[in-house]
């Protein structure tokens, strides 16, 4: 029983002894993207994917803050409709995420989902100009990355955002 433990112990202790894992090379060095599938490779979609983003950098409350403290842009993705999970209720759609700014919290809900909905409406004109994509599917996050609203479209019944009654 002896010899099976030193013999077990043994082994252990050769299969963690090896040549360390070779050391990534830097991707600065390279140029090369780090995640080559995290970036966008069509031109029109690159193009839309900077006129959203300059959009949501520019979005202002009515006292001239900026309502937006960062706007986080995805390669196109499939987007699942609230109504199913099947391959006929998915979307080829651009991830939109916007972090909300301090101001956020200061102005009103009703002004946030004026802001949001013309923010939509505009995203919405911009991927129609790429026939692949059908829309944008956009994240609201707080500075904290808490989810407060995530949309494919408007409610139907007005609510845009998480804990609206």
């Amino acid at each position: 029983m002896k010899r099976l433990a030193i013999l077990m112990t043994g082994m252990g202790f050769l299969a963690g002894c090896g040549a360390p894992a070779p050391v990534p090379a830097d991707h600065e060095a390279t140029g090369e993207p780090v995640y080559p599938r995290s970036a966008i490779s069509n031109p029109g979609v690159l193009r839309v994917a900077g006129l959203i983003r300059d959009l949501a950098l520019r979005e202002r409350t009515t006292a001239g803050a900026e309502l937006f403290s960062a706007c986080d842009i995805l390669p196109p993705a499939k987007s699942v409709l609230p109504y199913g999970v099947g391959q006929y209720e998915q979307q080829l759609r651009l991830p939109v995420i916007l972090t909300t700014s301090p101001a956020w919290d200061k102005v009103s809900a009703e002004s946030r989902r004026v802001a949001l909905a013309g923010f939509r409406e505009a995203a919405e004109r911009f991927t129609a100009d790429v026939p692949e994509l059908k829309g944008a599917t956009i994240t609201v996050v707080n500075s904290r990355g808490w989810q407060i609203a995530w949309l494919n479209g408007t409610a139907h019944d007005g609510r845009m955002f998480l804990g609206d009654e």
